[in-house]
């Protein structure tokens, strides 16, 4: 039988210019010449060889990583790969596998398969229905035997349904018009089963009468039976028989439908008794026959905002397998109608604010609920059985609605084959293309360090809805401000306070939301809206405040490391943290008056305080910088009752959100400082939009609010890092669904951000200051619009900038004549009198990057730098940086005085700020000095010193992952102390060998861990009073320990008895954390070999893709890359070499020999590197001792 191909199968595949850019661009020029030639070949053996190989590397580019982060273009390759191959086993007359591989194009590649895909299935569809007039049966292999009711025509699914009794059923509703919808379910967000709304579906078989009814199982044998299909196979996706396989519709009909319904022996014997699910599939878009069998329900068109004119997407699912099926509890967020077409299933239903009591699943999957429903674990689960729900029976030709963020669990009563309709337009969080904010400079006052320096009054109750704003300076300065037509009115300024300002923060009780309350130094002072001091308050403190809350007579103040409670100025509960506290909230819970405090503290941790004691503590990746509570929804209660959802911010760079109800802390969700937030827009510095996804910055959170800047009636995230990014994210309190709308990169860190209406009524935006006392608007108002009172017709940013500068060049010309006054008054006082600068402000870091395994060193002045000298008394390696606005000069080291590294970093542009990262190494310790000159007449310059602590690269971590855990089951080295110190003089050695030690004692017995973030090498540390004990697989932690503390204790005249036990075993182990790093940089070298090679094979060969392996080509396209890495190589690979022989020389100490005769040996197997003669001689070194 010849092979009759339609046009579309026989025409040549077109590839658009642009796609092939889009593939090169994505690193895949090997894919993109594969596709081209194959597309233009007419040889039809080299058209199959290409396409075969274009298939696998784009099969490839699928299934390295996230679904979610694949690249649309490696999705649109696949296709064409798809079709190209489908095409040759069209012609080679292999019509089922030609099938199949269309099928999977379509759900590999969705809606960016080729156009044609439809027409060749249709061609393959035809062809197959010829053969098998031709030749029964059909061609397709067959492995069950289709039972008798079948074959007689007899067999339907659905049938009679033994439902269960409800308690509380939902409402149901007859068929409502559009409107009644809206006003009387969307918006009161209540789920109802509509009736009525499918008679005329044709899949139902109802008045559009039984032809194309689904539950004839002909008809879906006919329409789709040689379909290719995804089925879960296992009950719930949640369960350990959970799995997926590809298979035809007929195939899964006759193993997981149709035995459960057959009445004869013979089937129930040779049919597999396992759950089958053909869930959550896009199969209407894979075939569109059974599409047009149904109707995209009217009530998925509503919208909830009615001012929305976009088109929404609604994504249609499909449900199809046997009675028993289930779907574990869970929310989605967007809206669902789901449409039972076949069969009936059991729903129960629960509101998001049940999800307390439903024991999310942290991390991924924490929209699922770990309860199962009809069997709960009292003692596991307490406190599920006091949710409230909501549950029905869905009958065939029934809906039910279920809105955003509702939890909802799924049992199949029997056969069931269901539609579910989303739609991202009804979503709780609003689709947008990116919010679009305008910047602009408010105005600038001195230098803020504070992360609390601004805050905005409440909205004036006056005909313009504009808010006035206080800020606190470096200079001890309280300003408050209103603008008028774009220009800052000042509205009073308090005489210099006797310190920096901490603090700004407004009254929270009934009358005293416009007053402002200042901290400095132990004093804390009330200011009026017109700047009346009100209150003064003097604490009996010796550490400075950080932080204040004000509510009526009570004031809640925090320094580094308490958190005390006054009443009408007498101390009434104080409790001391065990480690820093970086930022503090108070929040009422379950009453507006039940007040707890609740702390983000240095030591990784969230803490809840109640009076003078931590009830609940959560355990964090990253030290806390930033707290935040989320806003009440309105309507719902009082708005300060019930449990808090606080916001917090890392100085990883991380987000997340957690809830406290009164008993303990819950994780909501959290963000990866090293992964992609979903995004809205690309990246944002002046304004534009885009779709790309924006990397996570890894930068400190210095502040964090919720504001709702878009008046979608939902807050948004508004955030401040050091680096000087402001972003704003929509979020999902439940799922987790984190979109960043926007992003803005300023030269200064930004210190604090708050949301409100402060330039122009009408107009929300976002406020920041920076270090350098830059008060910033990020505004809806749309600036480069008209201004309409200005009769030249400029845009409003214009109109505000040349206004500004008009006051500006006054202002300045004032200035010119008071300094000519002050030089004319200087020239008259003796010469003795010279002038001198004042002390810089200076904001520095000096932050362990978990993720590099080396330093962030930061430096920041309020005005210009012209250079930083970094002096070290320690050896640093230094790491590029191309980014850097610097020239960096490194001067010889001179050790015999104390100079182990010196450098200058001299600005090339003006910036107030410079980064860079340095690498320390163990062992070493001693003061890194920084000194910043400021570009200033006259010449003023500021030291400021770094201390690197003997293991500088340990991390602290608080609680260990499952593989973190059996890392400790590994062989590990102890070194085991006992003697007359005290718990406060072991903690003090501790502290002087690793960062991150607790700075306050709270437990007589202390257990810390810790990990080696360039190796990944693992540290406990436990001690008490007499006692002490670490463990580790590094013999070089241990020989460090054992010298700091060994000289501290002999300083100090105490006893001290060590036990030393090294295992040999745990060197292969350490060895070992080192391999991956040995193996890339000695891969490296032999890539870097290959270049050479490769370019000259590149001239001369045009089609040297067709035939040249993935990985040659993989060098090729990355040399230049590959050669720059190369450049720093040997740096690298002394890095490596000296922590080896570290390692070798400690050992060899705790053995009693010399390690100088075998150093030699060391170094020739390090430059001639293979890891297991590296491994032997190690070991061999420890037989022969």
């Amino acid at each position: 039988m010849g092979i009759t191909m339609n046009a579309a199968a026989a025409e040549p595949l077109a590839l658009e210019s642009r796609f092939q850019k889009n593939v090169r661009d994505a690193g895949g020029a090997a894919i993109a010449d594969l596709l081209q030639r194959a597309a233009n070949s007419e040889d039809e053996k080299l058209v199959e060889m290409l396409a075969v190989a274009a298939y696998e590397r784009c099969w490839e580019k699928l299934h390295c990583g996230s679904w979610k982060d694949v690249l649309p273009v490696w999705r649109q390759a696949f296709g064409l790969a798809s079709v190209l191959r489908a095409r040759c086993l069209l012609r080679c007359k292999q019509s089922p596998e030609c099938l199949k591989m269309l099928d999977m194009c379509l759900m590999m590649a969705g809606p960016l398969a080729p156009s044609e895909t439809h027409a060749l299935i249709a061609s393959v569809e035809r062809q197959l229905a010829e053969d098998a007039q031709q030749d029964e049966p059909s061609q397709e292999p067959r492995h069950f035997k289709r039972p008798r009711l079948e074959a007689e025509g007899l067999l339907h699914l659905g049938g009679e349904v033994k439902e269960p009794m409800l308690t509380f059923p939902v409402r149901r509703l007859e068929m409502p018009t559009l409107e009644e919808f809206r006003h009387n379910v969307m918006l009161q967000n209540e789920p109802v089963v509509i009736t009525g709304a499918m008679e005329f579906w044709p899949a139902l078989g109802r008045a559009a009468g039984q032809e194309r009814a689904w539950k004839d199982v002909k008809y879906l044998r006919r329409v789709a039976g040689l379909r290719t299909v995804p089925v879960e196979i296992g009950s719930s996706y949640l369960g350990d028989d959970w799995g997926q396989e590809l298979m035809t519709l007929n195939e899964f009909l006759d193993q997981h439908i149709i035995p459960p319904l057959a009445k004869d022996t013979e089937s129930h014997l040779t049919s597999p008794r396992r759950l089958g699910y053909l869930a959550q599939h896009r199969l209407f878009d894979q075939i569109p026959a059974l599409g047009r069998d149904i109707m995209t329900p009217d009530y998925c068109t509503v919208l909830r905002d009615e001012d929305v004119e976009d088109e929404e997407d609604i994504t249609i699912n499909s449900w199809f397998g046997p009675g028993g099926t289930v779907s574990p509890l869970h929310f989605d967020p967007k809206d669902n109608v789901l449409c039972q077409v076949v069969g009936a299933k059991y729903l129960r239903l629960y509101a998001p604010e049940e999800s307390e009591k439903l024991y999310p699943i942290e991390g991924l999957l924490s929209n699922t609920s770990l309860v199962q429903v009809e069997d709960p674990d009292d003692e596991q689960f307490p406190e599920f059985r006091d949710a409230k729900y909501v549950e029905c029976v869905l009958r065939e030709g029934e809906m039910l609605y279920i809105p955003p963020t509702y939890w909802h669990y799924v049992r199949s009563l029997s056969t069931s084959f269901s539609i579910w309709t989303r739609s991202d337009g009804l979503r709780v969080i609003k689709k947008m293309v990116g919010l679009a904010l305008s910047q602009a400079e408010l105005l600038k006052v001195g230098p803020i360090a504070s992360h609390h320096s601004l805050r905005l009054l409440p909205v004036s109750k006056k005909k313009k809805k504009q808010q006035k704003f206080v800020i606190g300076d470096e200079y001890g300065v309280v300003s408050s401000y209103q603008m008028k037509k774009g220009e800052p009115q000042n509205v009073y300024k308090s005489v210099t306070l006797a310190g920096p300002v901490a603090c700004v923060t407004m009254g929270t009780s009934k009358g005293t939301e416009d007053k402002a309350f200042i901290a400095t130094g132990q004093h804390v002072h009330g200011l009026s809206k017109k700047g009346k001091e009100f209150f003064k308050f003097q604490s009996n403190l010796a550490e400075p405040m950080r932080k204040i809350h004000a509510y009526d007579s009570q004031l809640w103040t925090t320094t580094d490391f308490t958190f005390n409670q006054y009443d009408n100025g007498a101390d009434k509960h104080s409790y001391v943290s065990p480690d820093r506290i970086n930022d503090a909230i108070v929040v009422p819970i379950n009453h507006e008056q039940d007040f707890y405090g609740v702390l983000g503290c240095q030591d990784r941790y969230i803490r809840v305080v109640k009076d003078s004691k931590s009830v609940s503590k959560k355990a964090m990746a990253a030290p806390v910088t930033a707290l935040c509570r989320v806003p009440p929804a309105t309507g719902k209660g009082s708005a300060l009752s019930g449990p808090a959802h606080i916001l917090y911010g890392t100085a990883a760079g991380s987000l997340g959100l957690i809830s406290y109800n009164g008993d303990k802390l819950k994780n909501k969700w959290k963000t990866s400082s090293q992964s992609s937030l979903s995004s809205s827009i690309s990246h944002n510095g002046s304004g534009s939009s885009g779709d790309s996804a924006l990397p996570q910055s890894t930068a400190t959170i210095n502040s964090i609010t919720c504001f709702d800047i878009n008046r979608d009636d939902h807050p948004e995230i508004l955030v401040g890092r050091d680096d000087g990014r402001v972003e704003v994210y929509s979020f999902n309190p439940n799922s987790g669904d984190v979109v960043k709308l926007f992003e803005h990169v300023n030269s200064d860190s930004i210190r604090c951000v708050q949301g409100g209406i402060v330039a122009t009524p009408g107009f929300e935006e976002l406020v920041a200051t920076t270090f350098s006392g830059r008060v910033l608007s990020f505004t809806t108002e749309p600036l480069d619009q008209p201004d309409d009172d200005d009769t030249y017709g400029r845009s409003r940013g214009t109109v505000q900038r040349e206004t500004r500068i008009v006051k500006l060049r006054k202002e300045v010309a004032a200035l010119e004549d008071k300094i000519a006054r002050m030089s004319l008054q200087r020239g008259s006082k003796d010469k003795e009198y010279l002038p001198v600068a004042e002390d810089l402000v200076v904001n520095s870091k000096f932050l362990l990057n978990a993720a590099l395994g080396a330093y962030d060193v930061s430096l920041e002045i309020p005005v210009n730098i012209q250079m930083i000298v970094l002096h070290s008394a320690v050896p640093l390696d230094l790491l590029e940086n191309e980014s850097n606005l610097a020239i960096v000069s490194k001067s010889p080291v001179d050790p015999a005085n104390g100079t182990h590294f010196l450098a200058t970093y001299r600005c090339l542009e003006p910036t107030h700020r410079l980064e860079f990262q340095v690498r320390t190494i163990e062992g070493q310790f001693g003061h890194v000095e920084a000194t910043v000159v400021a570009n200033t007449q006259p010449r003023s310059a500021q030291t400021i010193k770094f201390y690197v602590k003997p293991l500088s690269l340990h991390h602290r971590v608080n609680e260990l992952t499952e593989a973190e855990e059996a890392e400790l089951q590994k062989p590990c080295n102890t070194l085991q102390l006992s003697g007359d110190f005290s718990l406060v003089q072991i903690h003090d050695w501790v502290s002087m060998c690793l960062p991150e030690v607790p700075g306050r004692l709270q437990t007589e017995d202390v257990t810390l861990r810790y990990r080696n973030t360039f190796l990944g090498s693992s540290l406990v540390c436990r001690y008490s009073k007499g006692e002490a004990s670490f463990s580790t697989p590094s013999v070089s932690v241990i020989a460090i320990l054992k010298e700091i503390i060994t000289k501290e204790a002999t300083a100090r005249k105490a006893t001290l008895n060590i036990s030393l036990d090294i295992k040999k075993e745990s060197v292969p182990v350490m060895l070992g954390y080192l391999r991956p790093l040995l193996d890339a940089k000695h891969a490296l070298a032999s890539q870097v070999k290959l270049i050479d090679g490769l370019k000259e094979l590149q001239l001369h060969e045009e089609d040297y893709t067709a035939w040249m392996a993935p990985e040659y080509q993989h060098i090729l396209e990355n040399s230049e890359k590959i050669l720059a890495e190369f450049k720093l190589s040997p740096k690298a690979l002394n890095y490596l070499a000296g922590i080896l022989t570290d390692l070798y020389v400690d050992l060899c100490k705790f053995r009693g020999t010399s390690a100088k005769q075998n150093l030699p040996r060391l170094y020739q197997l390090i430059e001639h590197y293979h890891f297991d003669t590296l491994v032997e001689f190690y070991m061999r070194e420890e037989r022969e001792c």
